[in-house]
């Protein structure tokens, strides 16, 4: 059977709340997305969303942003999407000849919203679409703030809203958020923000001397117990996370001990830590759930491959964006924690089984298949620990955001 592969990127508002995340056409038996017809992508990623896999199970509640050609536009090829749940992106290579402005015009009246994607400049081929879509995408890639600035000002006449697409870094953020654009999407996340001070603040401090005793070698039940029980937040916390259904525990956990004892120490320790992880309050939410999201991914794929080690694993995928979360360097962090010289490797210079596992996951989420395909290789459940990661890691987010 063909597996369907949907890759998804998400999309942030100026507040960097994820506003939506668009749906991008993935195979483990293509190299490349751009191997791919574009009607054919197209039509994978349609039949995937609404059929293999669902919407919601992708992006929850949120929109999602689906790439559309002009065969798509123009009605060679049924649409079978909710428009109230998707906006399509019109292609770079769609211009606005009148077949194009009619089927523009349908979609508007069947209520999609509708994108033009990879804007790099006001050519006359785009203006009629320009007039008649809700939202501009311009690539930002390797353009300097100058050169954005004057994109920015030929569009500002049409007044759509604007987003920042294939942002790789924090400083190419901020210059596009002081430019005004409405929407950001890109790498950035994944990488360190510009280290601020060489010094943690008291609160990331604290947060890493914390995550230095929970992954301590001797750390037991009781000491775990007694860092929980003395902050009430987390006690708080812990409780919502251990009764949620993603735990499927038979009884009501009413306290620590209960749940440290019920969970175990091995998830009691990665609860606590994503509970920590969760207080850094100045990064986008988007941030957390893609380092939970990998951390249960690089977990699940080590326990269907029998190695590496799923626990340590875990950790590794969980920990690989600290350096973004803290505002820190891999290294400075590493030596305040008490990990094994594997886990180190595989955080700094992506050595060993588990610097390759977590290789393949950060691959998985780029659709780089011949990256996957080299450390995992063709058989891998890709797929499935995709799936099931992103329903964890979302339901343990939503438990974190709703308990007090």
């Amino acid at each position: 059977m063909t597996e369907t592969w949907i890759g998804r990127q998400p999309i942030f508002d100026r507040q960097l709340s994820t506003h939506a995340y668009e749906l991008l056409f993935r195979s483990p038996h293509v190299a490349s997305p751009s191997d791919v017809p574009g009607s054919a992508a197209t039509a994978q990623v349609i039949v995937g969303a609404l059929a293999d896999v669902g919407l919601d199970r992708v992006v929850g509640p949120l929109p999602a942003f689906v790439n559309v050609t002009r065969a798509f536009v123009v009605g060679e090829y049924p649409l079978p999407l909710p428009p109230e749940r998707v906006v399509l992106e019109l292609l770079e290579d769609i211009d606005g000849d009148r077949e194009v402005l009619l089927g523009v015009e349908r979609l508007r009246s069947q209520g999609f919203k509708l994108a033009l994607d990879d804007v790099t400049d006001v050519r006359p081929g785009i203006i009629p679409l320009l007039r008649r879509v809700d939202l501009v995408k311009v690539e930002c890639l390797h353009r300097s703030p100058d050169d954005l600035a004057a994109i920015v000002e030929r569009l500002r006449p049409f007044q759509t809203k604007l987003l920042a697409e294939k942002l790789e870094t924090q400083r190419e953020l901020e210059v596009c958020q002081q430019l005004g654009f409405d929407y950001f999407q890109g790498y950035f996340l994944e990488r360190p923000n510009v280290v601020k001070t060489q010094v943690l603040s008291p609160v990331r401090l604290q947060l890493l001397k914390l995550l230095a005793e929970l992954q301590a070698p001797d750390a037991s039940f009781e000491r775990i117990e007694e860092t929980v029980r003395v902050d009430l937040a987390l006690s708080v916390k812990l409780l919502s996370c251990a009764n949620s259904a993603m735990y499927g525990v038979a009884r009501r956990i009413d306290t620590v001990r209960d749940a440290v004892v019920l969970l175990g120490l091995e998830n009691t320790r990665n609860l606590v830590t994503l509970i920590l992880l969760s207080r850094i309050e100045d990064k986008p939410p988007e941030l957390l759930l893609l380092a939970m999201t990998r951390a249960r991914m690089c977990e699940s794929l080590a326990q269907r491959r029998r190695r590496p080690d799923p626990r340590s694993a875990f950790t590794v995928g969980m920990f690989s964006l600290l350096d973004a979360i803290l505002d820190q360097p891999m290294t400075k962090i590493l030596d305040a924690l008490p990990l094994g010289v594997p886990a180190k490797e595989a955080l700094t210079e992506r050595k060993g089984d588990l610097g390759n596992l977590l290789d393949a996951v950060v691959g998985c989420e780029r659709g780089d298949w011949i990256q996957v395909e080299r450390h995992l290789g063709e058989e891998a459940p890709v797929f499935d620990c995709f799936l099931d990661s992103v329903a964890w890691a979302t339901e343990i987010r939503r438990t974190l955001v709703g308990s007090v």
